[in-house]
C-alpha cells in the first residue's frame, strides 16, 4: 500500500525541462554597417526586423 502513496505523489512531480527556451538562444540580429543594410534584400531586411521585434517583446534583453 505504500508504494500506491509514493507512485500517485511521483505524478504531481514537475516534467524535467528539455530543449531550449526561445529567449535562451534568441539574440537580435544587427548590421555592422550601412552598406550591409543596403546589400541586404527587402525580403531578408524584413524577416530581420520581425525577428528583433519579436525578440524585444518576449524577451528582456540586458
Amino acid at each position: 500500500m505504500p508504494w500506491l502513496l509514493g507512485s500517485s505523489l511521483a505524478g504531481c512531480a514537475a516534467v524535467p525541462k528539455t530543449g531550449v527556451e526561445y529567449c535562451d538562444h534568441a539574440r537580435p540580429v544587427y548590421f555592422g554597417t550601412a552598406a550591409e543594410v543596403d546589400a541586404t534584400p527587402p525580403g531578408v531586411r524584413r524577416q530581420i526586423l520581425e525577428h528583433n521585434e519579436t525578440v524585444a517583446r518576449l524577451c528582456v534583453l540586458n
